[in-house]
């Protein structure tokens, strides 16, 4: 055990206290429709497919069924498409909100509005894949692009 002395160390280790509790992640309340905002980076082994520095930023109000995302660095290819999901790593289970197609520009604007508020299934992870364009498939592809 380690006895701090001087009034001025037990201030510094308090401060670093407070500073490292501030920098734990918060869980995000989803009570009353407040969103629930997820940063989105190529990371294994989650990811395995696109380009290494694409970004993204999802807002997700599952009160109001709304979803509100940029994507930064997804390049558009010809015959495919991007997928934007939920997933629950413990179940497996995994929820489609939209397919889009990557700006040239390199920043894609996603707006989603349903009919009904988005179930709480326990996600905790949000997968942008890419998919086939036609895609006759429901399931997602096996190319993970971005996660968060």
């Amino acid at each position: 055990m380690i006895l701090v002395t001087s009034r001025r160390a037990q201030a510094l280790i308090s401060a670093l206290v407070m500073l490292s509790l501030l920098l734990i992640p918060a869980a995000v309340a989803k009570a009353n429709g407040a969103p629930v905002r997820v940063a989105l980076a190529y990371q294994p082994p989650y990811s395995n497919a696109g380009p290494q520095d694409a970004t993204g930023r999802v807002e997700i109000a599952f009160d109001d069924g709304e979803v509100h995302g940029e994507f930064e660095g997804l390049l558009p290819e010809e015959g495919a498409q991007y997928g934007l999901w939920l997933y629950n790593t413990k179940s497996e289970e995994i929820l489609a909100l939209t397919t889009f197609q990557a700006d040239p520009s390199g920043v894609t604007p996603v707006d989603v509005v349903f009919e009904e508020s988005i179930p709480d299934e326990g996600w905790d992870l949000v997968v942008v894949t890419i998919e086939d364009d036609p895609d006759a498939s429901p399931d997602p592809d096996a190319r993970w692009s971005i996660v968060g």
